[in-house]
């Protein structure tokens, strides 16, 4: 119940529901995704690694664009020109089936200053957290996974699409 009290606070702040484009030339984003790669390759055993980097790499991203919709009921989530995702809330720890018939845990958080949505599955998952910074709106991704030494987190900057 405190989740959901927490989500209606947050729905009314209109600097996380809405349009947003991302707010970092290609060369920034390509450093943060580099980095954020090759952190994640490190972690895996060494005769992995060259079979991993492409799955890595397609985990790794961001959408050029985010819509972000909370509402009381219900949260809507769209990357680029995907269909939009629905969670429906309040949503802490509620398990739905995939496009792919994979079992996934989806697990919403608010308060007045973020949100944070996770989606996991038994290989691991992400967790990404939208904080309203300046203005702007910052998104920070952690990707974990049990083959993992530990989470791998990178941040990007969207601003608001007028």
């Amino acid at each position: 119940m405190l989740t959901l009290a927490m989500t209606i606070a947050l729905a009314a702040d209109p600097a996380v529901s809405g349009t947003f484009r991302i707010d970092q030339t290609n060369s920034e984003l390509q450093q943060i995704h580099h980095a954020a790669v090759d952190t994640t390759l490190a972690s895996l055993p060494w005769a992995i690694r060259g079979l991993a980097r492409s799955r890595v790499e397609r985990a790794i991203g961001n959408c050029s664009q985010i819509g972000v919709d909370l509402q009381t009921q219900q949260l809507t989530l769209n990357c680029d020109d995907e269909p939009g995702r629905v969670v429906d809330l309040p949503a802490d720890g509620v398990t739905t089936t995939n496009a792919d018939g994979e079992s996934v845990t989806t697990t919403v958080y608010a308060s007045d200053t973020e949100m944070s949505v996770t989606f996991a599955t038994g290989e691991g998952g992400v967790t990404t957290r939208y904080r309203p910074s300046g203005g702007r709106l910052l998104v920070q991704k952690t990707l974990f996974s049990p083959r993992l030494d530990e989470p791998v987190s990178w941040e990007v900057r969207y601003r608001p699409v007028p």
